[in-house]
């Protein structure tokens, strides 16, 4: 009788922590793509500046909506493309996807501003300095957002 009391209150806390468990690794799982996304740009641009050519890098959702971005060369030409979590949203200034973000010979960028988002607690916003041809999350901005 003992073992069977003790199991069912391992049930009833194992439910009431599974959610949070789940809700934290989506999060975790976003701020990972989002630091995946911004070490591509470095690649892009490291790139552009050693093959002195531009290189892009593109944002967006395939025709099924899933999220992704991808590396192209100047022509628009995808190279190699990557999935982002699929409960994962972008979102732009304008609306428009995909974001296109170019990367110059000479270090510089288009730049941009988008925002990463997974709930409306939870989203991350991504920035692209046009004169450096960084990209990152502005500070105070790297822990999820309302």
């Amino acid at each position: 009788m003992e073992i069977f009391v003790v199991l069912v209150l391992l049930g009833l806390v194992a439910a009431l922590i599974f959610p949070s468990f789940t809700r934290g690794m989506e999060g975790m799982r976003m701020r990972a793509a989002t630091r995946d996304l911004i070490t591509s740009m470095k690649q892009a641009r490291t790139q552009a500046i050693s093959s002195q050519s531009v290189q892009r890098i593109l944002i967006g959702s395939d025709e099924e909506g899933k999220p992704f971005y991808a590396f192209a060369d100047e022509y628009g030409e995808v190279s190699k493309s990557f999935p982002l979590p699929e409960k994962l949203s972008i979102l732009t200034e304008d609306g428009e996807l995909p974001l296109q973000v170019s990367f110059y010979p000479n270090g510089r960028s288009s730049g941009g501003d988008f925002m990463l988002k997974l709930d409306e607690n939870r989203q991350i916003r991504v920035t692209v300095d046009p004169v450096t041809g960084f990209g990152g999350v502005p500070k105070g901005e790297g822990q999820d957002q309302p």
